[in-house]
């Protein structure tokens, strides 16, 4: 996990732009789903790549 932190911080802005942005798509798929994991399981990639939810 800190791995991944690190090598997302060594990222250019643009590129953690596209992340986030892919992350929120995710959210806003996860949140029309009847599964309440699915929006536990994007809530914790989040939480794991550091980027505010």
């Amino acid at each position: 996990m800190i791995i991944i932190k690190q090598i997302l911080e060594l990222c250019s802005d643009p590129i953690r732009q596209m992340i986030l942005e892919f992350l929120n798509s995710l959210r806003d798929t996860a949140a029309k789903t009847d599964n309440p994991f699915d929006d536990l399981a994007v809530h914790l990639l989040f939480i794991i790549l550091g980027f505010p939810y």
